[in-house]
């Protein structure tokens, strides 16, 4: 029992670190949370250029019946992706200030410190899906009818799924010294798993690489259950792939990043940049 609550609140202090760190940049913080707006605003704009008016969206266009809900969900569940994605550059800053071996050293298993950074994520995407739903619904009336206990369950399991993808990224970090590789899969992962489109619309040879992507399902799902979005794939199934790929890459990913901790331990890199 002492065992847990020494976990617990040594989560519980890496988010209160982070969340501390991030206010003391009053203006960078405040100003972040309307970034998703943008991003819906931008697709938005872009649909109201190639949509006729009248036509809220043209399935041979956008993919979907209902263009708007699309984006809304897209967006808002990407607040929290990315947020699961980029935690690992946390490390990476750790390792600018040369402080990551005296993070590693102290008694907080590494497991817990990457938790606290995921949730911080977390915290922050929260604040930014608010702010992109509330903008979202005063300037362009973005209709939802979400199905809230399949909305639940498929959050979760997203959220399981791209923090198995963010123990892997950081792992790599570690090894490579660098967050390229990171920049990179964040450039490729919105265009194979469809963020602001179905993957219909892809080329057929994309299309296939995208179903091996278990993200490309669980977005899919999410959107279905947000905004009643037909789905590529039946929902069974991508609920039967997402909830696989839930249990199995957050396992995967710590073993990768125990493994990858201990060969940059042996290389003593964990200070260098």
């Amino acid at each position: 029992m002492n065992t847990l609550r020494f976990y617990a609140r040594g989560i519980l202090v890496v988010v209160w670190q982070r969340v501390l760190t991030s206010t003391r940049y009053p203006v960078e913080f405040w100003t972040s949370l309307v970034g998703p707006f943008f991003s819906v605003a931008v697709s938005m704009y872009l649909a109201r250029a190639f949509i006729p008016p009248g036509d809220a969206a043209s399935p041979s266009v956008a993919g979907v019946p209902d263009y708007r809900a699309f984006i809304l969900t897209s967006t808002v569940l990407w607040s929290y992706i990315e947020a699961q994605l980029h935690f690992g550059f946390a490390l990476e800053g750790e390792m600018r200030r040369g402080t990551l071996e005296s993070v590693f050293l102290s008694p907080l298993p590494s497991w817990c410190y990457l938790t606290g950074l995921s949730l911080y994520g977390m915290l922050r995407a929260t604040l930014e899906a608010l702010a992109a739903l509330t903008l979202g619904f005063l300037f362009f009336g973005a209709g939802v009818a979400p199905d809230w206990p399949m909305v639940a369950a498929a959050f979760i399991l997203n959220l399981l799924v791209v923090y198995g993808y963010g123990l892997i990224l950081a792992a790599a970090i570690l090894v490579l010294r660098s967050g390229m590789f990171t920049y990179v899969w964040d450039c490729l992962l919105p265009l194979l798993v469809g963020e602001a489109y179905s993957i219909a619309v892809l080329p057929e040879f994309l299309q296939r690489v995208a179903r091996l992507v278990p993200l490309t399902y669980g977005l899919d799902l999410m959107r279905w259950a947000a905004s009643g979005a037909p789905t590529f794939a039946p929902v069974p199934f991508e609920f039967l792939v997402t909830g696989a790929a839930a249990v199995l890459l957050p396992g995967a990913g710590l073993w990768v990043f125990s493994v990858l901790e201990r060969v940059a331990k042996r290389r003593g890199t964990l200070g260098q940049f």
